[in-house]
């Protein structure tokens, strides 16, 4: 038996292809848990609901009914804890546009013609389609073409879940884009990072000394473990302080550090060899970045794992919470209490937000994320061809930007948003709140 999440869903369905039979009960309408992706109109339902308290506790008098009369069993009642907290909705386009002439008016206002010394140039700049307006009830008419994720992942080409997606045939339940380039914070602006040989030599960020530097110390963290006597001295250093005896310039220490391996200035050397060798290996599989992205959003993935598992004799039951876990003598966990009725198990997978406290290890540091999902009409970086964007804002001094934050940009192709939208995720670890977390990196990347 097994309660919601992209884990919990991975087990059932290597339990299932074992031949065991397995029940899969979740809360919720749908699958996933935090991992799930929402269409525009059940995102906002979502978020109305994040922040009420779900109490699955029940009357110990009602749970004693369901263990056995001898007292050799328990009933433990489950405690749910909401994970998310501080949601906040930010809508910056009208409700309505009421009227066609006003509708008109705001396209006039929001269209951008390019500048040219070439007059033919400035005609053709002109005659382009004038940027199409917004509002919210039209983003609410068009909900279906939303794909919008709670936890947006991106894949590398070699990382372990793609193999386990191979290897287990459940690639075939998926669809998967290359992320097409990566980006950069430098010298206050946006740089594209060069991924592949060819990027390198041909981008005009990099001096040619440069180039060679890059190159050289890239050669050598594909098999850093071959070459000890590189790095001897600077396994407890931090990675910053490794390459700076390596006499690297600061443009390529800033490549490095937040565009390829994308760790922390604190990460040991030992952490950012790997990282950048994991960033590696990665390149070339199916692209020009090491990066995969899901097509409908992350939260096709554990439904991919959630179709395994039918195919083999799982059972999914939905918006079924449970209220107490029933323990014999010997702590081993016999059934569960759902919708006041005993269900025997002989194994209980438990998400941590769901377990009794007596579960759940006291001396446990809990983490927490800020997250941002962004709406727009502008791409990060206007290309010719829609791109999949990934890019690291590097923590700032005096800026508000205290941990580097993620930001993510997906379009219509990837089929998460309408055409002509932009869908931008922003993830950091919290200091404060989403909302000041990543205001600075909204500005610096979205507006």
């Amino acid at each position: 038996m097994c309660i919601a999440g992209m884990m919990e869903c991975i087990i059932a369905a290597a339990h299932a292809r074992n031949g065991r039979q397995v029940l899969h009960i979740d809360q919720n309408e749908y699958y996933g848990g935090l991992w799930a992706s929402f269409n525009f109109t059940s995102l906002e339902a979502w978020l109305e609901d994040a922040n009420i308290s779900h109490n699955t506790d029940r009357i110990q008098s009602e749970l004693i009914k369901h263990i056995s009369k001898d007292g050799t069993e328990i009933a433990i009642p489950c405690e749910y804890k909401n994970p998310i907290s501080n949601v906040e909705i930010r809508v910056d386009v009208p409700f309505e546009i009421k009227t066609k002439a006003k509708e008109n008016e705001m396209e006039k206002k929001e269209t951008t013609v390019k500048t040219s010394i070439d007059e033919d140039e400035k005609t053709k700049e002109s005659e382009k389609t004038e940027r199409e307006v917004w509002s919210l009830s039209k983003l609410r008419l068009l909900y279906r073409k939303f794909n919008l994720d709670l936890s947006p992942k991106l894949l590398f080409s070699r990382g372990e879940l793609v193999e386990l997606l191979i290897s287990s045939n459940i690639a075939r339940y998926a669809e998967f884009k290359s992320v097409t380039r990566v980006l950069t914070w430098l010298d206050g602006k946006l740089e594209q990072v060069p991924c592949s040989r060819a990027d390198v030599f041909s981008t005009k960020n990099v001096s040619i000394v440069e180039k060679r530097m890059l190159m050289k110390l890239l050669t050598f963290c594909i098999n850093y473990e071959q070459h000890p006597k590189e790095y001897q001295g600077y396994e407890n250093k931090t990675f910053i302080e490794f390459l700076k005896s390596r006499k690297l310039t600061d443009n390529i220490q800033h490549y490095v550090l937040h565009a390829i391996a994308m760790v922390s200035k604190d990460a040991t050397t030992i952490e950012g060899l790997k990282a950048t060798q994991r960033f590696l290996n990665s390149l070339g599989r199916y692209g020009n970045t090491p990066f995969l992205w899901p097509l409908y959003g992350s939260g096709e993935l554990p439904q991919c794992f959630c179709r395994l598992c039918a195919v083999f004799g799982g059972i999914y039951y939905l918006k079924r919470g449970i209220e107490a876990v029933i323990v014999n003598d010997e702590g081993k966990c016999v059934a569960v209490i759902t919708n006041g009725k005993r269900m025997n198990c002989k194994y209980l997978v438990l998400a941590a937000n769901y377990a009794p406290s007596r579960y759940l290890p006291q001396d446990c540091e809990t983490k927490k994320i800020s997250k941002a999902i962004v709406i727009t009409d502008r791409s990060l970086s206007p290309a010719e061809t829609e791109q999949i964007t990934l890019l690291r804002l590097p923590p700032e001094t005096g800026t508000g930007l205290v941990n580097a934050v993620s930001v993510l940009e997906i379009g219509s192709g990837a089929m998460v948003c309408p055409q002509n939208l932009f869908v931008v995720y922003l993830t950091s670890h919290s200091v404060t709140n989403a909302s000041e977390d990543l205001t600075q990196a909204d500005r610096k990347s979205v507006v």
